[in-house]
């Protein structure tokens, strides 16, 4: 067994140590046991120690996670997002349109989706291969568990707080095809079928005789009048109804897949805790078994070359620099390992520093700019008989929080969605021996050895 590494990090609520025990390959056996082991909770796992310096004297050993089951947690918030988006579209979309008189065209999205089954299933296929998308899945193999932090490498290590974030890769989809499952969408539209001619529009017509030629309603073929204060209550009633309903099973899934991924987390104060716009954050280290962080170590040289001699402890130091209050090592390098990526558990016991998989919730305001369309419909009349022209009427906009939906039927009408919801949000950030942890305030839950 290697030296014990300790490595002190602080928040305005907590300090870190850091004790890697064990070597990767003997890491899942060892999950196994780590239950029996009666000194402290974890002893036998490969584990980094926290110390909490808001008031409390208490140290928290918290094991190390190979980094596959942290791209799979990656992977399913992203899948999760995806899943919540698009049912709330389409939910949207298929509430709008339950016409009683468009029955069997395609302008009927509740009858072609939800009660028809085969054709549903095969317009859906259909529309995936002409558009290029697929059905939402979770995809660990596009996750990159790159280091957060800001863009500048500025000298000074931070006393705590939020450090800047990579983009997580949740993108809005702007595909206009379902993705998910219709039952999912289907179940939050109502049933009731409702003749939409004269009670949510007044159809344009265009009549058309021989001899005479043709005569139409004004702007034909938009409708004679909309009642735009019944469409849009329509579509709020369908979006309420999904985002509760939505809102809760993303809720479900996430922590499912938390619990599932990071058995052993620390979460201090919880990204179920939320307080403003932000959850607290639950977290683990992680590293990668077979691989290696060298290739991170020769870019870091770039920016200082006295980084590999420095972290191999060949590099004679300052002792009236080398120790700052209480923090081993040379501040101006200390601070070049927030740029580590991940290593294996050999990288970051030796390197002084380490990685840890951090996940919380946090208010984002987003943009869904795929339109809400109602499909009306215009009557070209013959003599005999009036057929039904669709004509594309683009909504008022949709507004969404965490607690319901807002559609007002006043104001522009472009379909979009505004989505000010609370996301899960996942990040990576590199710690180096004796400095702070970002991202951590509150108290710790989960794990206490020792006080």
């Amino acid at each position: 067994m290697k030296r014990p590494l300790k490595m002190l990090g602080c928040t305005a609520a907590a300090t870190l140590f850091l004790l890697p025990v064990a070597h990767a390959e003997a890491l899942l056996s060892l999950i196994e046991k780590g239950g029996k082991d009666t000194n402290s909770v974890n002893r036998t796992l490969p584990f980094v120690e926290l110390r909490d310096t808001a008031g409390r004297d208490r140290e928290y050993s918290v094991p190390y996670v190979p980094d596959q089951m942290a791209k799979n947690a990656a992977a399913d918030f992203v899948a999760n997002w995806k899943t919540y988006q698009d049912t709330l579209h389409w939910a949207m979309m298929v509430g709008l349109n339950n016409n009683l008189t468009a029955l069997g065209t395609p302008h009927d999205l509740r009858f072609m989706n939800c009660t028809l089954q085969l054709p549903a299933n095969l317009t859906i296929a259909a529309g995936q291969l002409l558009t290029g998308s697929t059905w939402v899945k979770a995809d660990p193999g596009k996750v990159s568990l790159k280091v957060s932090n800001p863009g500048e490498r500025a000298k000074k290590l931070p006393a705590g707080g939020v450090n800047g974030w990579r983009d997580d890769g949740v993108k809005l989809e702007a595909y206009d095809v379902p993705r998910v499952d219709r039952n999912k969408y289907c179940q939050y539209s109502s049933t009731a079928f409702m003749p939409d001619e004269f009670t949510q529009y007044v159809p344009g017509v265009r009549q058309c005789l021989p001899l005479i030629g043709c005569i139409s309603s004004p702007n034909y073929p938009q409708p004679i009048s909309v009642n735009w204060g019944s469409l849009a209550a329509r579509l709020q009633e369908a979006c309420a109804a999904a985002n509760k309903g939505e809102t809760t099973e993303y809720q479900k899934q996430n922590l499912a897949s938390l619990t599932k991924n990071f058995p052993t987390a620390i979460h201090w104060n919880g990204a179920m805790t939320v307080t403003g716009v932000r959850s607290g954050t639950s977290m683990a280290p992680i590293y990668t078994p077979l691989g290696s962080n060298l290739t991170s170590v020769a870019n870091i040289t770039k920016t200082d070359p006295r980084f590999p001699v420095y972290l191999n402890g060949l590099l004679p130091m300052d002792p009236g620099t080398a120790f700052q209050k209480s923090k081993p090592g040379v501040p101006d390098l200390e601070v070049l390992k927030r740029y580590l990526e991940m290593g294996n558990l050999d990288e970051q016991e030796s390197q002084g520093e380490a990685a840890f998989f951090q996940t919380w919730q946090q208010l984002d305001t987003l943009n869904d700019f795929r339109p809400l369309r109602y499909w009306a419909k215009a009557l070209q009349c013959s003599l005999f008989a009036c057929t039904p022209i669709p004509v594309l009427l683009p909504t008022p906009v949709a507004f969404v929080t965490p607690a319901t939906c807002t559609v007002p039927a006043g104001g522009p009408r472009t379909g979009s969605t505004n989505i000010n919801q609370f996301r899960y949000r996942w990040g990576v950030v590199s710690v180096p021996e004796g400095y702070a942890v970002p991202n951590v305030t509150g108290t710790p839950v989960l794990r206490v050895d020792k006080e």
